[in-house]
């Protein structure tokens, strides 16, 4: 998201302990549809309504619920046994889906680097445990931009042409290599980008990228736009979600109440409304979190600022409003709530802005996904 580190892939923890679990064996796929959880199946189905009069109607029942679970390295995390318990974890609080984010490097000349495993743990293993617990996993790609001299992932950009040819050409082998790891894992959701400012403007090469990832992933495909940019995407048509990183400003007061948060959330809904009703597509929340900040509803995207005795019941009542928009909102295919990680405390991992492992930030979501219902 705009602002913030997730982690370093760059850096290799002295007391990084890989995992040597054995791999579950991947689904075949024959199998893929057999292994996606039917709340995704009817998902992907309700996204191709295109009357273009009205916002596509997904059920509450078959929306996702989903936490996006980040990682402090290069993602060994997410082959740790580790990432299987917070799978439960996260099932305890109504959690239906997960979401990680495996990453390559941005060089300044537009080259794309990533490691070259065949079948990483980091990748096959999380997939195959969010299978056995029934819970629907999407892929979201991350170009790591720190070390670059690249702010941030909409900062890419490039003033010669062969910078930009050098990138998607590695952009694009790096994707597909992604989506036939995710149709090999059963994956029902794959994210071909997000917050790609300067990048998404070239509509060919983005189809090119969609067409070549279709020939070889059988789920359902997204991208992440960023909040103010929804409209900037010109390759909606060719994908089955309007994936949103909705980081909406809702509310400029000192102290906002549920009621002024509702308020800003209800103009961001018609616009979206809208948009689905333009594309005939459901839209995905591919991200919304809020760190424990005094301006949280002002500046969400953000991970500076002033954090008073407030700021913890203000991140509260934005991420209560949040979900109450995600689930009256019946064009919206579901949300992955920003950030989750494996608890790694016992192994110097330490706590990051933008969790929301603790316990006010959990019951609120315990609260919002109603628990056995």
């Amino acid at each position: 998201m705009d602002g913030v580190r997730e982690c370093n892939p760059g850096i290799r923890c002295v007391r990084e302990e890989r995992c040597h679990a054995a791999r579950v064996p991947p689904v075949s796929r024959r199998a893929f549809l057999l292994a996606t959880p039917p709340a995704a199946l009817a998902l992907g189905w309700l996204a191709l309504r295109r009357d273009g009069t009205k916002p596509v109607t997904v059920p509450a029942a078959e929306r996702l619920r989903g936490m996006t679970v980040s990682c402090q390295t290069s993602g060994w995390e997410w082959g740790d046994p580790a990432m299987a318990r917070t799978m439960d974890d996260l099932r305890t609080l109504g959690a239906n889906a997960i979401s990680f984010h495996p990453y390559a490097r941005i060089d300044a000349d537009g080259h794309v680097r990533w490691p070259r495993e065949e079948k990483p743990a980091s990748v096959m293993n999380p997939l195959a445990w969010a299978r056995e617990r029934g819970m629907t996993a999407m892929l979201v790609p991350h170009i790591a931009y720190w070390g670059s001299p690249f702010r941030w992932r909409g900062d890419i950009d490039f003033a010669a042409d062969a910078a930009w040819e050098r990138f998607f050409a590695d952009y694009e082998q790096w994707i597909t290599g992604l989506a036939r790891l995710a149709e090999e894992g059963g994956a029902p959701l794959f994210c071909i980008g997000l917050e790609y400012t300067h990048a998404q403007k070239f509509d060919a090469r983005w189809r090119r990228i969609i067409a070549t990832v279709r020939a070889v992933y059988h789920g359902r495909l997204t991208y992440g736009a960023n909040w103010n940019e929804v409209e900037a995407v010109p390759f909606w048509d060719a994908l089955d979600h309007v994936g949103v990183l909705a980081y909406f400003p809702v509310s400029d007061a000192a102290n906002p109440t549920p009621a002024q948060l509702d308020a800003g959330w209800a103009l961001r809904e018609k616009e979206l409304a809208a948009v689905s009703a333009r594309t005939g597509k459901s839209v995905l929340f591919v991200e919304l979190g809020y760190d424990i900040r005094d301006d949280a509803a002002a500046h969400p995207w953000s991970d500076h600022g002033p954090a008073s005795a407030q700021a913890r019941d203000i991140q509260c009542r934005c991420l209560a409003a949040g979900l109450r928009t995600v689930a009256r909102a019946p064009w919206l295919a579901g949300v992955f709530l920003w950030k989750w990680f494996p608890d790694m405390s016992d192994r110097g991992h330490h706590r990051e802005t933008f969790d929301l492992r603790d316990p006010e930030t959990r019951e609120v979501i315990r609260t919002a996904w109603q628990v056995g219902a």
